[in-house]
């Protein structure tokens, strides 16, 4: 696998996975700068998100336990599909690529085992994760750290504006109180009041769409995966969200795929890629049936179709 970047400027044009946790075979054979993948609970959405994150780290030591972590698994076997198989190999990469990556469970002899210098690696795509729940304070601050006091912070606050309104003036990371446990906490000053207030207190909606936009500006050149990207973000907000994803995806040259399981959200997403036709975006449904899954994927103009006649795509 290389860190060449075909000639639509995205790392992963096409997505193709095999043999990763409960997906046998899946090829997707369009993505966006922004894709949405939508489908029923347990259609293998999140499963999707985590290969592209495999991927991106070259299938990396700490990659691979990061995976098992998150589900709290124990053995390297519940990455595989068909955990019974002799032979296990998973494939994840843009479909019918050469540079597709390869991981498989084999048995390591003594020399093998032993530490081995020699040429690097391919280089990994930087690649960020927001999962369904909250950042971090620390991760928060971190994140905050490099947009302070540039342009990108500008954006950051804007982006807080879709969901709080226009009286949103400045946000800032500070110490945490000594009352509290964490460390660090984010406060929003408003037009108008001398007193600022925690982020956290404007609701689940006001922190994901700032914790959004950090990642964005902070995903430059490179991938990042939402899941359940519509967490807390109300159905009236969701256009205006989707748009600043677009336009903030596409200025940084950052690749984004996101799941939800939200009519709101994905009407939302099909109205701003409409508006936004400048913009390569992408969405697709993950079906699963019978030990099966596959994709169904939809174009600019079924997109618009189903925004405008509210067809179910989800």
């Amino acid at each position: 696998m290389t860190q060449e970047i075909p000639g639509n400027g995205l790392h992963l044009p096409t997505l193709a996975i095999a043999g990763f946790r409960g997906i046998r075979e899946i090829s997707i054979r369009r993505l966006g700068r922004v894709t949405l993948l939508t489908g029923n609970n347990g259609a293998g959405k999140t499963t999707i998100l985590e290969a592209v994150r495999l991927f991106a780290a070259h299938g990396s030591q700490s990659a691979l336990s990061s995976l098992l972590c998150d589900r709290d698994e124990a053995a390297a076997d519940a990455l595989f599909f068909g955990r019974t198989l002799s032979k296990r190999r998973i494939r994840i990469g843009p479909v019918a690529s050469a540079h597709q990556l390869t991981v498989e469970e084999v048995a390591l002899t003594e020399e093998q085992l032993s530490p081995a210098r020699g040429p690097r690696g391919p280089i990994e795509i930087p690649c960020r994760s927001l999962g369904s729940g909250r950042l971090a304070d620390d991760e928060v601050a971190r994140l905050w750290e490099a947009v302070a006091l540039t342009d990108d912070e500008a954006a950051v606050v804007n982006a807080l504006r879709i969901v709080m309104g226009d009286g949103v003036h400045r946000v800032a990371v500070v110490a945490g109180h000594p009352r509290y446990r964490h460390r660090t906490r984010s406060i929003v000053g408003f037009k108008g009041d001398s007193a600022p207030v925690p982020l956290k207190s404007l609701g689940d909606g006001a922190v994901r769409v700032f914790e959004v936009a950090l990642a964005l500006a902070n995903s430059r050149h490179g991938l990042l995966t939402i899941d359940g990207a519509e967490n807390g973000i109300h159905h009236s907000s969701q256009k205006r969200f989707w748009s600043m994803v677009l336009e903030t995806a596409e200025a940084n040259k950052v690749q984004v795929l996101a799941t939800t399981h939200s009519r709101d959200c994905v009407e939302g997403f099909a109205r701003a890629a409409t508006e936004c036709d400048h913009i390569d975006s992408a969405l697709a449904r993950i079906n699963r049936r019978n030990g099966e899954t596959w994709a169904v994927e939809y174009s600019a103009k079924d997109m618009w179709i189903a925004a405008e006649q509210g067809i179910e795509v989800r």
